[in-house]
C-alpha cells in the first residue's frame, strides 16, 4: 500500500512537472513568436526604408548635376555614416540569425566596395551615373538620420548653393528631403520602440530558455525517477502476480482444507459409529463370555458331579472286582494245591531218575502260585486304574467294557497259563 501511495504521489509530481514543462515550452514558443514578429516588423521597416531610399533616389535623379558638388565634400561623412549603419545592421542581424547577418554584412560590404570603386569613375566623368547619385542620396539620408541635431544648419547651408544652382528644383528637393527626414525620424522612433520590445522579448526569451533548461534538468530527473518508479512498478507487478498466485494457492488450500475437514468429520462420525458398534459388540461379547463362563462353570460342575458319581460307581465296581479277584485267587490257590497233590502222587509212583529230573524241570518252569496270584492282583488293579482313566478321558464308558477287559486280562494272565489236567498228565508220561 505504501509503495502504491508513493507511486501515485510520484505520478502526480510527474504530471505537474510535465504541465510545467508544457507551460514553459508554450512561453518559449510565445517568446519566439514575439521575437519573430519583432523581426518581421524590423524587416517591414527596412522594406519601408528601402522604399524611401528608392523614392529619394528617384527624387535625386533630377538634381544629379547639383549633387556632384555636394558629393565631393560629403564623401568622408557619408562613409562614416555608412560604416556606422553597417555596424548597427550587423549587430541586429547577428542577434536575429547568424546566416542572415553574414549575408546582410556581405551585401553592405559589396555595396561599399562598389561605391568606392565607382567613386573615382564618377569624379573623372563629367556626367555621373544614376546609381552613384542614388547612393549619395541614400548616404545623405542616413547621415541626416544619424545626426538630427546638426540637420537644420547643415541642410540649410548645403541647400543654399543647390538652390542657387538648381533654379527652383532645390526647393522641391528640400521639401521632399524634409518629408523624408520626418518619415525617417518616425521610423527611427518606431525602430527604437521595436528595439526596446526586441530587448524585452530577448530578455523574456533568455528567461524562458533558463526556465526551459531548469525544466529540462527537472525533466531528466523526473525521467530517471520515472525509470526507477517503472522498475519498482515492474517489481510490484511481479510481487502482485506472485501474491495472486499465492492467493489462488491459498484458496485451493482452503478448499482442500474444507474437504479434509468434511472428510475428517465424516471419518469422526464413522469412527464414533464404529466405536459405538464396537462397544455394543464388546458388551455382547462380555455377556456371551459371561454366559459361556456360566455355562462352562455349570457344565464343569455337572461334569464334576457326574465324574464323582462315576468314580463312586467305579470304586464300587473296583471293590467288587477286587473281591472277585481275591475269591478267584483263593480258588486258584486251592486248584494249585490240588494239582500239586496229584502231581506228587504220580511222582511217588514213578521212581525213575528221569521222572525226578522231569519233575524238577516242571517245578522250575511252573511259577509260584502265590507270586502269580499277587501279580495277577497288581495287574488287575492297574487294569482297573487304566479303565478309570480312560473313562475320565472319554467321559462315558460302560461297566460292561470294564468287566470284559478285566475278564480278558484275567484270562490272558491267569487261567490261560495253566494247562488242562489231561495235558499235564500226558506231558508227565512222556
Amino acid at each position: 500500500m505504501s509503495l502504491k501511495r508513493e507511486l501515485l504521489s510520484r505520478a502526480e509530481e510527474i504530471e505537474i512537472r510535465i504541465l510545467e514543462r508544457d507551460l514553459s515550452t508554450q512561453a518559449a514558443e510565445t517568446a519566439s513568436k514575439l521575437h519573430l514578429e519583432s523581426i518581421k516588423k524590423l524587416a517591414k521597416l527596412e522594406a519601408e526604408c528601402l522604399k524611401l531610399k528608392a523614392m529619394a533616389r528617384k527624387a535625386s535623379a533630377a538634381s544629379s548635376i547639383g549633387g556632384e558638388s555636394i558629393t565631393g565634400s560629403q564623401s568622408e561623412r557619408l562613409l562614416a555614416v555608412e560604416s556606422h549603419s553597417c555596424k548597427m545592421s550587423d549587430l541586429e542581424m547577428k542577434e536575429r540569425d547568424p546566416s542572415w547577418s553574414d549575408s546582410w554584412a556581405c551585401a553592405h560590404v559589396t555595396e561599399l566596395d562598389q561605391y568606392k570603386n565607382r567613386k573615382p569613375i564618377g569624379r573623372n566623368h563629367t556626367v555621373p551615373s544614376v546609381e552613384i547619385n542614388l547612393m549619395d542620396d541614400f548616404l545623405e539620408m542616413e547621415r541626416l538620420a544619424a545626426f538630427p541635431d546638426t540637420l537644420s544648419g547643415s541642410s540649410y547651408l548645403e541647400a543654399e548653393p543647390v538652390s542657387d544652382k538648381g533654379n527652383g528644383s532645390g526647393n522641391r528637393w528640400k521639401e521632399e528631403l524634409e518629408s523624408m527626414i520626418n518619415r525617417t525620424a518616425d521610423l527611427e522612433e518606431k525602430l527604437d520602440m521595436m528595439e526596446e520590445e526586441k530587448n524585452k522579448s530577448e530578455m523574456a526569451f533568455t528567461e524562458c530558455q533558463r526556465q526551459l533548461e531548469t525544466l529540462s534538468s527537472q525533466l531528466q530527473e523526473a525521467d530517471i525517477k520515472i525509470g526507477d518508479l517503472q522498475a519498482q512498478l515492474a517489481l510490484l507487478k511481479i510481487a502482485e502476480a506472485e501474491i495472486k498466485t499465492l492467493l489462488s494457492k491459498v484458496v485451493s488450500l482452503d478448499s482442500e482444507v474444507e474437504k479434509e475437514r468434511a472428510l475428517s468429520a465424516e471419518n469422526a462420525a464413522k469412527s464414533q459409529q464404529l466405536e459405538d458398534e464396537l462397544s455394543k459388540m464388546k458388551c455382547k461379547a462380555e455377556l456371551q463370555n459371561e454366559k459361556e463362563c456360566r455355562r462352562v462353570a455349570s457344565f464343569n460342575v455337572e461334569m464334576k458331579i457326574t465324574q464323582e458319581k462315576e468314580l463312586a460307581v467305579a470304586a464300587s465296581k473296583l471293590a467288587e472286582c477286587q473281591k472277585t479277584i481275591s475269591s478267584l485267587g483263593l480258588q486258584l490257590k486251592s486248584l494249585a494245591t490240588f494239582e500239586d497233590l496229584l502231581f506228587d502222587s504220580e511222582k511217588s509212583s514213578d521212581a525213575s531218575s528221569e521222572g525226578l529230573k522231569d519233575h524238577a524241570d516242571g517245578e522250575q518252569q511252573r511259577p509260584d502260585p502265590r507270586n502269580q496270584s499277587s501279580g495277577r492282583d497288581s495287574e488287575a488293579f492297574q487294569v482297573s486304574r487304566g479303565a478309570l482313566r480312560s473313562k475320565k478321558g472319554s467321559n462315558r464308558e460302560s461297566p460292561l467294557s470294564l468287566n470284559s477287559s478285566f475278564v480278558s486280562e484275567k484270562n490272558r494272565n491267569g487261567f490261560g497259563k495253566f494247562p488242562p489236567r489231561g495235558h499235564s498228565k500226558v506231558r508227565n508220561e512222556n
